[in-house]
């Protein structure tokens, strides 16, 4: 990917076990960068200590964990996990490959995601990290509110949709 925006579609389908080594090496990835803030810190136990438990939260808290993969021409570039929360449908976690951020990538996927939240009558909503100025930004670009009142360690981000679910209804 050579250009700084990428006019593409990416297609978002269902992990399979051909994708785990790429989102594994994402999410080691993305904890790698944030325990680089801790200096002289050893980060190999703590790094397999932290993914096992993330996991486990996650599958814990949504038991609906939808785990997605985004492509570009069929290869991998990111990845998504959502599940319901509230009533919502949740980004619990999108992480874009370094090579394909600041591209649009994650505005794409985010924008699927929005689709799918109006399809269903559902808000879409995140919560990020007070630190993480890129996904605070890349949320706020395709729409969402992002609320991060002062002093807290984490947005909450939010989409309500206009869309009211019609269901079959007797006349």
């Amino acid at each position: 990917m050579n250009s700084s925006e990428i006019s593409f579609a990416v297609e978002l389908r269902a992990q399979t076990a051909d994708d785990a080594a790429f989102v594994d090496g994402l999410v080691r990835g993305h904890l790698l960068e944030a325990l680089a803030g801790a200096p002289g810190l050893d980060p190999g136990p703590l790094l397999e200590m932290q993914a096992r438990s993330r996991e486990m939260m996650l599958v814990q808290r949504f038991p609906d964990l939808q785990r997605r993969v985004g492509r570009i021409g069929g290869a991998p570039v990111a990845s998504l996990l959502t599940g319901s929360l509230d009533g919502a449908l949740h980004v619990a976690e999108i992480i874009t490959a370094p090579d394909a951020r600041r591209r649009g990538v994650g505005a794409a996927i985010l924008r699927q995601v929005i689709a799918e939240a109006e399809t269903a009558g559902k808000n879409a909503t995140a919560f990020i990290f007070a630190s993480n100025g890129p996904s605070l930004a890349l949320f706020a670009s395709v729409g969402f509110t992002v609320d991060l009142p002062p002093g807290a360690a984490q947005a909450t981000a939010t989409l309500r949709t206009n869309i009211i679910a019609t269901r079959d209804m007797a006349v």
